[in-house]
């Protein structure tokens, strides 16, 4: 992680934060099983992304 810089990670929490949002929405409004099983997937997968995002952020602020 040395090679990433504050601002990068920083957008990559943004990113995954967004994207966590969509999927939310996407899960919210899910007509079928199946649309609400893929929009949960999703909307698992940005929150392990954001998790991430943030460590990287924490190591990065070496917190």
């Amino acid at each position: 992680m040395d090679n990433i810089d504050q601002a990068k990670v920083a957008e990559l929490q943004r990113e995954s934060a967004n994207a966590h949002a969509l999927a939310r929405n996407a899960y919210e409004s899910a007509k079928t099983e199946a649309d609400l099983n893929s929009a949960a997937i999703k909307q698992q997968a940005a929150a392990r992304a954001y998790r991430s995002a943030v460590s990287a952020r924490e190591a990065v602020l070496g917190i």
